[in-house]
């Protein structure tokens, strides 16, 4: 299997990618690895990329390492391979840490992170202070890429990937209610391969899983939901009967039990029964054609159409409806903090409006050079939080988005990433504003092994 024809199916960014919740397509380029297949061995191709900072492992074991360190928020990050080079990349920073990261800042003390670290370990760690000092609470291993993880509450978090021990394929979830103990369920082989995870809390949540693994664009693919941390799983609906299910350049994600949204490059489903049935909604025509389509949060979302241009669109009644309320002054990504309080990253800088747009202030990051802004940006309440990266930026100005996972693994190995940017693993720190995106500082993270 080819380390493209893997990425194609597992990866396959959507219009929000980076995110398990997420903004634009990243410009990527892939080259074909020699294929290699020692005895005793398993290639390993596999990857998904997110930043959303939503979060990313010893039940009984638990571990309880501390580190110096700053704050975190909410975003996922993960690790890629850049062709061509603008600039190289930065030099080592403070406070950053190697591998693929979700993150979420659930209010300005409270912090968690989860690390899948280039050895294939899940830690997850959280802070009690603001980041002053983080404690690892959870460790995992076995897990493969994609993963997912979701932040709830000081004490509430669920963690989802696929197993990758050889031999052996399925999906565990990983949940705690109280952040101490954890428990571990996993889904009855068939339930599928997972391609897209969404939990509204630690026990209910949703998969979008295919039949057969590194499944293509359009594989004929299944809804499910569970409501008691993946112990059990009912089949909602599948391909047949919503097609758009089966794009995996979609995007899946809830605002309650019952109202859901799937969306992708240039569509927005809506849910009212929980992901049962699914409707087309009405998004009038803004000056151009679609290009892709944001979440929604409350009542808006960010349209960008082929034109370049992006529009924030309103909706009065539930979402059923869309209409255009303004043109943004650039397609960067954007967060809701209110009906009139946004944000929106334009490279390595922020505009901030407190009036619907009408105005917008300028804002920055202390970005270090060669270190550049990872969208999407996310939000929770005031707290505005984005990841930093060491990736090279492309010609185009974009962060170049590939995963480059080292060759092959041993056959009882339980750790098989071995992620490498020009012969390095990436490196992820975050910049986090407590004021609406008004200013903005560091946040320093846990780099474990």
């Amino acid at each position: 299997m080819s380390l493209r024809r893997a990425l194609d199916g597992a990866l396959d960014p959507g219009p929000e990618f980076p995110s398990q919740a997420l903004a634009y397509r990243i410009a990527a380029a892939l080259d074909e690895p020699p294929e290699r297949r020692p005895p005793r061995t398993r290639q390993v191709a596999a990857g998904l990329a997110v930043l959303v900072l939503a979060g990313l492992v010893v039940g009984t074991l638990l571990i309880s390492r501390t580190a110096g360190l700053h704050r975190s928020n909410q975003t996922a990050v993960p690790g890629s391979t850049p062709l061509p080079l603008a600039t190289q990349r930065g030099a080592p920073l403070a406070g950053s840490a190697a591998g693929y990261f979700i993150s979420q800042s659930v209010s300005p003390q409270v912090m968690w992170v989860a690390q899948f670290a280039p050895s294939g370990v899940t830690h997850v760690s959280r802070s009690l202070n603001g980041g002053g000092a983080w404690t690892e609470v959870e460790q995992i291993h076995g897990l493969s890429l994609p993963p997912h993880a979701q932040f709830f509450s000081p004490d509430e978090a669920v963690v989802v990937g696929p197993i990758a021990y050889p031999q052996r394929f399925g999906i565990r979830v990983y949940a705690t209610s109280d952040g101490v103990g954890w428990t571990e369920n996993e889904a009855p082989a068939s339930v599928g391969f997972l391609r897209k995870a969404y939990f509204f809390s630690s026990r209910e949540g949703w998969l979008l899983t295919v039949s057969r693994q590194n499944a293509g664009t359009n594989e004929p693919t299944t809804l499910w939901h569970t409501s008691d941390a993946g112990a059990h799983w009912e089949r909602l609906t599948d391909s047949s009967t919503v097609p758009r299910l089966s794009d995996s350049r979609s995007q899946l994600a809830f605002d309650s039990p019952s109202r859901g949204w799937l969306y992708g490059l240039d569509f927005l489903l809506r849910s009212t029964d929980g992901g049962r049935s699914w409707q087309s909604t009405h998004i009038y025509p803004s000056g151009g054609s679609i290009q892709s389509i944001g979440r929604p949060h409350g009542n808006l979302m960010q349209v960008t159409t082929t034109s370049a241009a992006s529009y924030v669109y309103r909706t009065a009644d539930g979402g059923q409806t869309w209409s255009p309320v303004r043109r943004l002054p650039h397609s960067g990504s954007a967060v809701f903090l209110s009906d009139v309080r946004w944000v929106i990253q334009d490279k390595d800088r922020f505009d901030v409006t407190d009036d619907g747009g009408l105005t917008f202030a300028a804002a920055s990051a202390a970005v270090p050079t060669g270190w550049h802004v990872w969208p999407p940006l996310v939000a929770a309440s005031e707290i505005v939080t984005a990841a930093i990266s060491d990736l090279p930026v492309g010609q185009g100005g974009r962060i170049a988005n590939v995963f480059a996972l080292g060759g092959s693994a041993p056959a009882d190995s339980t750790e098989p990433m071995d992620m490498k940017i020009q012969g390095t693993p990436p490196r992820f720190a975050f910049v986090r504003s407590l004021d609406a995106g008004r200013t903005w500082s560091a946040v320093s993270i846990p780099d474990l092994p």
